[in-house]
């Protein structure tokens, strides 16, 4: 049993693609009792049960109180998780169907319609966002057409998995502004849902309740007690998004910054204020980015944007690529672990092969390409091509995906001197060194890098005057600086590009992205 170094605590939780993560985070900024538990992947699998992300949660719980944690040392709950999802649930809360989740295109006929009737420019003048058969809006379209038995009984509408555990928690249905952004029906100038669009649509239905994410959306239930074996009474905290809370925990506070999330999805995203003019090239109509709310507003007083660019097929590709080993029986048999170091150690010895190209795109893709459905595809194989090669390859076009969407998001001429990267992916040293190769430019891993959704949602919750009254804190960022303070530079990592290989891979992400182009044109093949 390992007691915890410390009498108060913020239980943070990131319901992710794969797994729940969590971690206590004591006044001082530590993490302790790090936990995950997986479930069946969202990327691979279009659809979830939100009960599994309930039982996950449950069983992190559980696990803490076997280490000797005690309800009364949690001070608060709080909380992030994967976005852009449709979870029915009926009047008294339970569910009534696997939540739809952000790889889910299934509603592209219905997210055409509503652009023809709405107009793209008055959807994207309202939202700021892309629109398309991933947005929820559609997707309730879909499912009142589809499934009118499940569409008759839903009462609430939850639209991100984390609060759908605060429903539970609490009994109240809420999301925060981060969440809600990319729904595709949220006012993102004034805060507030486009309810005359539901009206218009015939899709009024209860919307859950916005809130700051730093405010108290209510205390665990008696009933939530006896299941999880919470103190009743204690706080339960809006937290945000993933990719806010991802922000925020990776120390990212302006527009001199960007970084990289590589978990079973990705991203690339920078921060910024409304007033910054390199902002223009993502406002246009059509633009593929996403622009979310952030918290807290930057120095000058004005309000903050996250501007990122989605990727759907990562660490999905990953696991899928580990069918190749050249060993199937025996890499069976093994741990994940163990897998996944054998699949290091063939990537490592695999000779870099320039004719070699991997278009990642398994499943639908939001950036740099917009797909609903699946175009992946190899290319320049040869007699002597080894498994290892064509794993290495995965890597490689998931990389020089990514690299394309930086591309994008930087205002044009930029280029980055270093991109911090975060996410369970950083545990690949081999991929890190590809991608840092590929980016041409240093990587910076903090510390904990796979926990830092838990640490920028923590960061928002231990601010003065958050929802709990915690007061542990001036702002989030200095309890993030707090965190990084404690973090020595030995537990940090940099990876340098190796000059050579750089000019192999920007050579080979021009024919890469010319493959590409060529690729696409599959999707308007007859069926």
């Amino acid at each position: 049993m390992n007691a915890p170094r410390s009498d108060t605590f913020i239980a943070s939780f990131d319901i992710g693609s794969s797994a729940v993560k969590a971690v206590l985070v004591s006044r001082d900024g530590q993490m302790q009792l790090a936990h995950t538990v997986s479930y069946r992947s969202a990327a691979v699998h279009c659809e979830q049960d939100p009960q599994d992300w309930w039982l996950a949660f449950c069983q992190v719980l559980q696990q803490w109180w076997e280490q000797g944690v005690l309800p009364s040392n949690i001070a608060a709950l709080t909380f992030s998780g994967q976005m852009q999802s449709l979870i029915a649930l009926d009047a008294h809360g339970h569910v009534l169907c696997p939540a739809w989740l952000h790889t889910d295109a299934r509603a592209s006929d219905a997210a055409a319609r509503i652009t023809e009737q709405m107009g793209a420019d008055a959807i994207h003048r309202v939202t700021r966002n892309p629109f398309n058969a991933t947005s929820v809006l559609p997707k309730l379209l879909h499912l009142r057409e589809h499934h009118a038995d499940v569409w008759e009984r839903t009462a609430h509408v939850l639209v991100g998995a984390k609060d759908f555990i605060t429903q539970r928690l609490t009994g109240r249905a809420v999301t925060d502004p981060t969440t809600a952004a990319t729904t595709g029906m949220f006012d993102i100038e004034h805060g507030a849902w486009a309810h005359q669009w539901l009206d218009s649509l015939g899709l009024k239905r209860a919307l859950p309740d916005l809130l700051n994410a730093d405010a108290q959306v209510g205390v665990v239930s008696t009933q939530a007690a006896a299941i999880t074996g919470l103190a009743a009474g204690c706080p339960v905290l809006c937290g945000l998004g993933d990719a806010a809370a991802t922000t925020l925990g990776a120390g990212v506070s302006d527009a001199s910054q960007c970084y990289a999330y590589l978990g079973t999805s990705a991203w690339v995203a920078r921060v910024s204020d409304v007033s910054d003019s390199a902002t223009e090239q993502f406002n246009a109509p059509g633009a593929p980015l996403f622009v979310l709310p952030y918290l807290p507003p930057a120095a000058n007083g004005l309000p903050r944007r996250i501007f990122i660019g989605p990727i759907s097929n990562a660490g999905a590709v990953h696991r899928w690529a580990l069918r190749w080993l050249d060993a199937p029986a025996d890499a069976a048999d093994a741990a994940d672990t163990q897998r996944y170091a054998l699949f290091e150690h063939a990537v490592a010895a695999a000779p870099f092969d320039p004719k070699l190209m991997f278009l990642p795109y398994l499943n639908g893709e939001r950036l740099p390409v917009n797909s609903s459905e699946g175009q992946g595809a190899i290319v320049g194989l040869g007699m002597d091509t080894s498994r290892a090669q064509m794993m290495r390859a995965a890597l490689e076009g998931v990389s020089l995906s990514l690299r394309w969407a930086l591309d994008m998001l930087q205002p044009q001429g930029t280029r980055q001197r270093e991109l911090i990267v975060v996410g369970g992916a950083t545990r690949s040293a081999e991929w890190m060194q590809i991608l840092a190769d590929c980016f041409d430019a240093p990587l910076h891993i903090p510390a904990g890098a796979d926990l830092l959704p838990c640490l920028g949602a923590a960061a928002i919750a231990a601010r003065a005057g958050a929802g709990a009254a915690l007061d542990w804190c001036a702002s989030p960022e200095d309890f993030v600086r707090r965190h990084q303070s404690l973090s020595s530079n030995s537990r940090s990592q940099t990876v340098l590009p190796r000059p050579e290989a750089a000019a192999q891979m920007q050579a080979k992400s021009r024919r890469w992205r010319a493959l590409q182009a060529a690729v696409s044109t599959l999707s308007d093949a007859p069926r």
